[in-house]
Formats: C-alpha cells, sequence, structure tokens
C-alpha cells in the first residue's frame, strides 16, 4: 500500500511538471504569434498605441474605418475589434490598454447581446481571455465570472485547451484577413452584398446580466470622459430596439459618457448595398456609417478632438 502511495505521488509529481513544461511552451508560441486573430490580440495586449482606439466585437471590427477617423480628426486611430468579443474581452484589453498609456478616445461598439444581455449558452470571448497571461486582471476577471476557474487556472495548460492547431495555423496565415493588404489598422472589410432571403440576426431580450452591467460600470468609470459608447445599425432593427437599450443608455449617462446610438438609422437600414449580412455593414455601409459616427462624435464631444492632432502618428 505505501509503494502505491509512493508511485502515485511520483505519477502525480511528473504529470504537475509535464504540465507546467507545456503549459510555458504553449504560452511562448501562442505570445509570439503575430499573424490571424491571435497575432491581434497579441499586439492589443502588447503594443497597440495610438490616438484613437475602436473596442468591441465583430461589429466593430467591420464598421470602423481607422483611415476615415484619422482624416477627420488627424489623429492616429486603431480598431481593437475581435470576432464574437463582448464586454469581458473588451474591459480586460482595455484595462491592459490603459496600463500602458492613455488614449484620448475610445470608441466602444456596444452589442446589446453580447455587452448586457443574459443568457446561457457559453461565451467564446472568455476562451480568449485566458491564454492572455498579458492581461492586468485575467485572473481576477476569470474568477469573479466563473470561482472554479481558480482550480482550473492551476494547469499551465488549460488556458491553451484546443488552441494548438490555431496556434500553428495562425503562424502561418500571413495573408488572413486580419493581416492582407486590405485590412486597415485592426479594421477587417467585407465585400459581399447581403442577399434577398438571409438569414435574420438574433432578437434582443429584456434580460440583463448584472455581471455584464457591472462591467459596464467599471468601464464607464474607468474610461471617463474620453468613452464614447456607439451603436451602429442593423439591416432589419427589431421595432423596441431603443427601448431595449435604453436602461444601457441610462448607465452610461450617469457616468456621463456619450452614447450615440444609430442601430436605426435610415441612411442604412434595409438598404441591402450596404450589407455583408443582417448584423454586418459590408465595406461600402461602413465608410458611410464610419464619416457619420465621427461626425456626431465630434459634435457631442469637441473638447476630446482639439488641440490634439500633434500626437498624429
Amino acid at each position: 500500500m505505501k509503494r502505491f502511495i509512493v508511485i502515485s505521488v511520483i505519477v502525480l509529481l511528473v504529470i504537475a511538471a509535464a504540465d507546467q513544461l507545456v503549459g510555458r511552451a504553449l504560452r511562448h508560441a501562442y505570445s509570439h504569434v503575430r499573424y490571424d486573430e491571435i497575432g491581434k490580440l497579441n499586439y492589443i495586449a502588447d503594443s497597440a498605441r495610438t490616438s484613437v482606439i475602436i473596442i468591441g466585437s465583430s461589429r466593430a471590427l467591420h464598421h470602423y474605418v481607422p483611415s476615415i477617423i484619422t482624416d477627420s480628426t488627424g489623429l492616429s486611430c486603431y480598431n481593437c475589434g475581435i470576432e464574437a468579443g463582448n464586454i469581458y474581452l473588451d474591459y480586460a484589453l482595455l484595462r491592459t490598454v490603459l496600463q500602458r498609456y492613455k488614449p484620448h478616445v475610445i470608441i466602444y461598439e456596444f452589442h446589446y447581446g453580447y455587452d448586457a444581455m443574459r443568457y446561457d449558452a457559453p461565451n467564446p470571448s472568455i476562451n480568449k481571455v485566458r491564454p492572455l497571461w498579458q492581461l492586468k486582471c485575467r485572473d481576477s476577471l476569470l474568477c469573479d465570472i466563473d470561482p472554479m476557474e481558480r482550480v482550473h487556472m492551476l494547469s499551465a495548460i488549460y488556458p491553451y485547451n484546443s488552441l494548438l492547431a490555431d496556434i500553428v495555423l495562425a503562424s502561418n496565415r500571413h495573408n488572413s484577413p486580419y493581416n492582407n493588404a486590405l485590412a486597415d489598422h485592426g479594421y477587417v472589410p467585407q465585400f459581399h452584398v447581403i442577399k434577398r432571403h438571409h438569414e435574420s440576426y438574433a432578437t434582443y431580450t429584456r434580460a440583463l446580466s448584472g455581471k455584464k452591467l457591472g462591467y459596464l460600470k467599471k468601464l464607464a468609470a474607468e474610461c471617463g470622459s474620453r468613452l464614447i459608447v456607439a451603436t451602429s445599425p442593423y439591416y432589419e432593427p427589431q421595432p423596441d430596439m431603443r427601448a431595449v437599450h435604453q436602461p444601457v443608455v441610462d448607465l452610461f449617462a450617469r457616468y456621463h459618457v456619450q452614447f450615440i446610438y444609430l442601430a436605426q438609422d435610415s441612411a442604412l437600414v434595409g438598404k441591402p448595398i450596404y450589407w455583408d449580412d443582417a448584423g454586418h455593414l459590408n465595406d461600402r455601409g461602413a465608410r458611410v456609417f464610419t464619416s457619420q459616427m465621427i461626425h456626431l462624435a465630434k459634435q457631442a464631444r469637441p473638447q476630446l478632438f482639439i488641440d490634439n492632432k500633434k500626437t498624429k502618428k
């Protein structure tokens, strides 16, 4: 029996040591990827430093054209949008950016479903937080969302579960949508035109997540007056979409954060030539939207865009 216990302890120690060694190797490989979505996440966490940054999900990624913002304001701009990102990933990335430097303007594309609504389905953005050891609040955020993460994160391999193929592929996808010649400082354009018989976009409910609202409050409190929140258009917005958004509009108002609501913008809603699918503008639509959004942002917060042109890079 004693021998069995000794052997078991030795086996466990070997497994633990192997876990740490393999985990460190995966962490090193992941953090040195410079292409595709992983490369973009590393760039945001390690290096992004422009006067204006855009944060949000795929609707940020595909709707905000940095070159238009730079031409309009004279300020450098980078689009930090990530597919399927939500407030948890956005907050973690932004906290890390703010500890490195203070952008003049932070534009947050608010997605009600990802950033405020309560639902049971797992959100892939949490999987994108785990492997980014650079994120200053990574461990505390993960444990706040799920206390069991404290146990899971004892494994050095755990953050990289199922990511080996992504790491290898990302390192070899030099011409991915994130890095090809059409990409513009983090913006990834889309060029399709929505089909007549398209798939409808998700309908939002009024069920709010207290946890997500808590992180929205943290976002507002930590960014202060430099934060501008926007909701870009949907091809077919639901009739009560403005009412659904109102609690979040009120939340940001309490922190004196400007909310630019363009979800039902008549210049773009229902016009196929501007849409890639029911939730995402194509490049033509994104350029119309970005021009309109930055015009409204400068009207609403002119102090953010005055006397800062020397910061252009």
